[in-house]
């Protein structure tokens, strides 16, 4: 970004990286198998897609006269998703830290993490943050806490999902089409899914509470879509 006078600039730069995703978006039983319809059909996957997604992260950006900059600094490379661009390397945002023109420390918040659930079906997890004075103190920490942090996540491409996008442990559905759309369930051998919400489901892993740097703390209470 450039002033109209061209005397001041913003600067950003970026990461590549690419992310590839497989899924089936429902099925369809086979009623010549049977004549019977839905369940005692043959079942297949048919809808199956694949997508693959070119995305950028940002690295830095760079004030120019004056050079501040406020870097958006790697931490641990993530075991939850793959970056099939730099061999697996996805990290996650480590910290953000800004610099003079003598690359001399002026702020930086660092970022903890951890994982949701475990194996194919984990997923980040933020934890705290704290900030790094110019002497490189550690202070103002802050911590986050999440509903059943130490519950089984379901598959991230779960079907088991309500209208509003929340979990609703229906790990039975075949699709995401709800019975209100395909009330008779033999109808073209589809089987709708049961989108109804579920509040303890859909509770799973959301922020519950932010501890603050004094020792205070916000609870955070839902109630279900309706």
């Amino acid at each position: 970004i450039k002033s109209p006078d061209k005397n001041h600039s913003v600067n950003f730069t970026y990461i590549s990286y690419i992310l590839k995703r497989e899924d089936n978006i429902g099925g369809l039983y086979d009623l010549s198998s049977s004549g019977t319809g839905y369940p005692s059909g043959t079942y297949s996957n048919v809808l199956n897609y694949g997508a693959q997604i070119t995305s950028k992260s940002l690295a830095n950006i760079t004030t120019s006269p004056g050079s501040q900059t406020i870097n958006f600094n790697s931490g641990t490379i993530r075991t939850d998703i793959k970056d099939y661009l730099n061999n697996n390397t996805l990290a996650t945002l480590g910290s953000i830290s800004i610099t003079n023109m003598n690359s001399e420390l002026i702020k930086k918040w660092v970022f903890n993490y951890d994982y949701f659930g475990s194996n194919l079906f984990k997923k980040l997890k933020l934890t705290g943050l704290y900030q790094i004075s110019s002497k490189n103190d550690p202070y103002n920490r802050y911590s986050f806490n999440y509903n059943n942090e130490n519950v089984n996540l379901p598959d991230k491409n779960t079907k088991g999902i309500d209208h509003w996008g929340y979990y609703n442990g229906k790990n039975s559905n075949y699709c995401l089409i709800p019975a209100e759309i395909l009330p008779n369930s033999t109808m073209f051998g589809a089987v709708p899914g049961d989108r109804t919400p579920d509040q303890n489901s859909a509770l799973y892993t959301v922020l519950s509470k932010i501890v603050y740097p004094t020792g205070g703390y916000t609870l955070f209470d839902y109630e279900q879509n309706k």
